[in-house]
């Protein structure tokens, strides 16, 4: 089967957009995306491509955002044989790596992660994935209640269970989200309580610390949640938003009586840990 690959340039390029367009992309019958920085890479089927089922994508965006494209048809392959060789292992430091179970074991690592990737989010090869783990690195999990919203494939719940977690949720309004968590957590022999849903189906519980790799907007309103959901003791990492966005998540998790304790930028993104 051959494919129709789109280089979308986004303008201006931020997650929310990114979010609805891929959204949008997705109901038009594109199968995978990968994104870079100002740049995202969209995959359909030659049969299935309408140039004007494209143009409709834009007019459901805001008026504010835009993109151009240029494509190309790519020669038929075995997808899924290209997927694996490019599709490489994420080395975070000397205690976390991110594998798929395809890749050879990775030597001088205190922990690995399997994961059988969907929709290209939360392998780790995303600055804000890389970044949490890497920040979670350095947090103490042990015999703490963890909630990981916008969990993804799961990365960072399992992970937290990894680092000895007593409890850790998975939260996600996605159903392929929801079924990749299951199955990764089952690849790493670690008990996650997995939830098809939003923040308003774990709100009444507690959690000493909350993982949110989300964006900008979400994060925004989700805070005031957040905190009210943790102990004096809790922590709150958030990452999925851009560095000239920092100055506004550090406001309102200020606001709830939050402190910025430490960040990481890496190419425009941030990973930030609030504590009381």
């Amino acid at each position: 089967m051959k494919y129709i690959e789109l280089f979308l340039v986004l303008s201006p390029d931020n997650p929310i957009h990114r979010e609805v367009l891929i959204a949008c992309l997705e109901e038009a019958g594109y199968e995978s995306f990968l994104e870079e920085q100002d740049l995202l890479h969209a995959y359909i089927p030659q049969s299935r491509f309408d140039e004007q089922s494209l143009m409709d994508s834009q007019g459901k965006l805001s008026p504010s955002f835009s993109f151009s494209y240029t494509m190309q048809t790519l020669a038929e392959k075995n997808w899924n044989q290209a997927w694996e060789e490019s599709y490489k292992p994420v080395r975070i430091n000397n205690h976390c790596a991110v594998r798929a179970p395809f890749h050879n074991p990775v030597a001088d690592v205190e922990h690995e992660i399997i994961i059988e990737p969907q929709m290209s989010f939360g392998t780790a090869h995303h600055e804000t994935t890389s970044m949490a783990l890497d920040m979670m690195t350095s947090m103490d999990f042990s015999q703490k209640d963890v909630l990981d919203m916008g969990s993804g494939t799961g990365v960072l719940a399992i992970y937290a269970c990894i680092r000895g977690a007593k409890t850790s949720t998975a939260v996600d309004n996605e159903l392929w989200a929801y079924k990749n968590t299951m199955e990764n957590a089952k690849r790493n022999h670690k008990i996650i309580n997995t939830i098809h849903g939003s923040l308003k189906d774990v709100k009444s519980n507690r959690y000493d610390v909350i993982l949110a790799n989300i964006n900008r907007n979400i994060l925004l309103s989700h805070i005031p949640e957040y905190c009210r959901m943790m102990p004096p003791w809790g922590q709150l990492l958030v990452s999925g938003f851009y560095r000239e966005d920092l100055s506004t998540i550090r406001g309102k998790a200020e606001d709830h009586g939050l402190k910025l304790k430490q960040h990481e930028s890496k190419r425009n993104w941030i990973a930030a840990l609030f504590a009381y």
